[in-house]
């Protein structure tokens, strides 16, 4: 069954997060539970009641030109080992689709950490960004600009390969993005 987390899941899911990020710290791991994870943002697939696949759907904004346009960063896509290749993942991303796209969310994109995910993700409509100079700018939040501190060379711009799904089709269409650096 896929709902959105509840109390009762958080400490499953942070445990799950260790075992699907084991680089993360638990310094790290405490504060984005801490700080940034909010249960309304995480679609979750249960199974008898607990967590088998999750991830946190964090809202952000491009700026195109003059234009600010909403943007769902997924984060944090994880299934447990013990779960995967059953399918969870897949439900759970169409419905985190459809859900944002319900909530007039104008784009989704998210950073995959592995190269076989690029894959994984396009069959969902995702797109490859180039690694070119953009008009693009993703605002960044003082509480959550740490979460991609990990992606910025030191120029100021992510050289992370994103991917991005427009889900509002009269947003325009975006081929790659850049990342500011937080002062």
């Amino acid at each position: 069954m896929i709902t959105f987390a509840s109390d009762r899941h958080k400490s499953a899911l942070k445990a799950m997060w260790k075992i699907c990020f084991p680089a993360d710290d638990n310094e790290f791991i405490d504060f984005y539970f801490d700080s940034v994870y909010k249960n309304e943002e995480t679609p979750v697939y249960l199974i008898e009641d607990k967590p088998v696949a999750s991830l946190q759907i964090l809202p952000y904004s491009f700026k195109i030109n003059d234009e600010t346009f909403t943007a769902a960063y997924l984060s944090g896509v994880m299934t447990h080992p013990a779960c995967r290749k059953c399918g969870y993942m897949n439900d759970l991303i169409k419905f985190t689709i459809k859900t944002a796209f319900e909530c007039g969310f104008d784009y989704s994109f998210l950073l995959p950490q592995e190269k076989w995910l690029f894959e994984f993700y396009e069959k969902f409509g995702f797109a490859t960004c180039k690694q070119v100079e953009s008009n693009v700018t993703l605002q960044l939040e003082k509480h959550t600009a740490w979460i991609l501190e990990d992606f910025w060379d030191s120029g100021g711009v992510s050289l992370w390969t994103g991917m991005i799904l427009r889900l509002n089709k009269n947003a325009p269409e975006i081929q790659s993005f850049k990342i500011p650096v937080q002062e």
